[in-house]
């Protein structure tokens, strides 16, 4: 579940048709494959891998038959993840080769758990946010869920400001992210965001 050092794996036959026919999985699948992403057999046992030189990632061939189909979901979206941080940033690469620093390691998988959880909500693929940080370690799972919470209280603020209140019997709409109760004080107004009426 990290990004692989480019030029240390020998590219391979591609895996993208040995996934379970299950449709978010081809979803995920399909995704990747559309933006150049190919599927090739992991060297490391039981490891998955993102190798940005190569634009594959690298996947444990056992896992498409002995895991669940969730397990196979989340581990998409968190490669996808770093798929799309890496296009974003094509400097962290060299940089992680440079300085293999583990708080600089640990931002990188935090950011690809947290956009592989935005992708699987793009590609509308019924993943709950409780869910999701399910399968992740701690204490990494706490640290994607608050930044995730955040980010969803801001998309329902967007959504009421838009023109009317997003609930989770919404067709679509996203679950709140906790209760009204619970919420946390309002976030500052970002450039992007205008400031909700009081």
């Amino acid at each position: 579940m990290e990004a692989a050092s480019p030029g240390t794996v020998a590219p391979g036959p591609s895996l993208a048709g040995a996934f379970p026919d299950n449709p978010f999985v081809r979803r995920l699948v399909d995704f990747a494959l559309a933006r150049g992403i190919r599927f090739e057999a992991s060297p490391y046992p039981e490891q998955w891998l993102y190798h940005p030189g190569r634009r594959a990632i690298l996947v444990w061939p056992p896992d498409l038959r002995q895991q669940t189909l969730t397990f196979l979901v989340l581990i998409l979206a968190h490669e996808l993840g770093h798929a799309r941080d890496f296009d974003r940033r094509p400097y962290l690469s060299q940089l992680l080769r440079r300085r293999p620093d583990p708080r600089l390691q640990h931002a990188v998988e935090r950011s690809a758990f947290v956009g592989g959880f935005e992708l699987l909500k793009q590609l509308q693929v019924p993943v709950s946010l409780s869910q999701y940080v399910a399968g992740i370690l701690p204490p990494m799972d706490r640290e994607v869920h608050r930044v995730l919470s955040r980010r969803l209280c801001c998309l329902l603020d967007r959504r009421a400001s838009a023109g009317g209140a997003a609930t989770a019997a919404e067709p679509g709409g996203p679950a709140p992210a906790h209760p009204p109760a619970a919420r946390p004080a309002p976030h500052p107004p970002t450039p992007d965001v205008p400031p909700a009426a009081a």
